[in-house]
């Protein structure tokens, strides 16, 4: 028996030095790569300059040949990024030259989930009939942020995919908010009333409407305000939130009722942005009922509320230094707080 210990004792002594061997060979590997990569990346880099300085296209090809593509790609991105008008016209030409853009569309469709993120990404800086293909085929792609970023690549080179066929294939149920509405900002103005359709469309799902709102909340519209205010009376939290807010962003006096209604919505997020949008329009006749919400359960609210009444100008300021010396307990303290958070003193 004790044999048998000090054979298992040996194997498992032997494995351990195998892992570690394994896990330094690892290590030196990466490193040596790594090194490697680096050293590659200075030898191109001269190339780069000299070419946005004398669009020599044999020289840089001569020279982006004698390192590994990856390495060409990594360098193309960051100048692509930086260059503007025909200096960058004269860079994408020398890049699909140099096997650049065929790289890419090889990689949307192989690797792992952010390496084919970043090829899709970056082939609009390669516009043409295999780039339409390779972003068409990326939507059909596992990962929910690689078919999105197809879809804004879609869009931003102009595409005639019709919205509302393009949200189907995301499917945005695995989407975030926030990146939904940087694929509806670069829609083209011509097609916003995409947009609109697809925020009337009793079917669409409020993560999208909330989307659609906040980014056709920037454009300016005016005549888009009966629209948000019949989506604050639809219910979905998400929804109104994101109407009051691109209410406030509009600034239109025209909104004032809609903004006074929902500073009584269930929701709190709702009665937030309300709040603060109370001083986006200046809306003075509503100081009373911010002095109210200084009460409300959510600290978010009450703070949404004093920072609307303080940014409403000298008269709201009044009404929080007089709840902050003789409110109630929980209305003084937020006054008091957000004042003091301002640095202002009453006169």
């Amino acid at each position: 028996m004790l044999y048998g210990l000090w054979i298992i004792s040996l194997l498992l002594a032997a494995i351990s030095l195998l892992v570690m061997t394994g896990l330094v060979a690892a290590r030196m590997f990466r490193a040596n790569r790594q090194e490697r990569r680096e050293l590659a990346r200075k030898r191109l880099l001269p190339a780069f300059l000299a070419f946005t300085e004398d669009g020599d296209q044999e020289a840089f090809l001569s020279k982006a040949a004698t390192v590994p593509m990856s390495t060409t790609v990594d360098l193309s991105l960051e100048f692509l990024n930086l260059m503007r008008g025909d200096e960058h016209a004269n860079l994408v030409n020398v890049l699909t030259r140099a096997g650049v853009a065929r790289e890419l569309v090889f990689r949307t469709a192989r690797g792992n989930r952010t390496s084919r993120i970043h090829a899709v990404e970056a082939l609009p800086f390669f516009p043409g009939p295999e780039t339409t293909v390779s972003l068409r085929n990326a939507l059909k792609d596992r990962s929910a942020d690689v078919r999105l970023s197809a879809a804004i690549g879609l869009v931003a080179g102009g595409s005639n995919v019709p919205l509302a066929e393009l949200l189907e294939q995301l499917g945005t149920g695995d989407l975030a908010s926030r990146r939904l509405v940087g694929l509806f900002r670069h829609l083209p103005a011509e097609r916003l009333d995409e947009l609109r359709e697809i925020l009337k469309s009793g079917e669409t799902p409020s993560i999208v409407r909330a989307a659609a709102i906040e980014a056709l909340g920037t454009s300016g519209d005016y005549s888009l305000l009966p629209l948000f205010a019949a989506c604050i009376a639809d219910g979905e939290p998400e929804v109104s939130a994101a109407a009051i807010h691109a209410i406030g962003e509009l600034a239109h006096p025209a909104g004032a009722t809609a903004i006074e209604r929902a500073l009584t919505n269930a929701d709190w997020q709702v009665r937030a942005e309300a709040a603060t949008a109370v001083a986006r329009i200046g809306l003075d006749r509503a100081s009373g009922q911010l002095s109210e919400l200084l009460e409300d359960d959510q600290w978010l609210v009450r703070y949404a509320a004093s920072k609307a009444l303080f940014d409403l100008g000298a008269d709201g300021r009044t009404v929080l230094v007089d709840i902050a010396k003789g409110g109630r307990p929980r209305s003084q303290r937020a006054a008091a707080l957000l004042l003091a958070e301002e640095g202002y003193e009453a006169q």
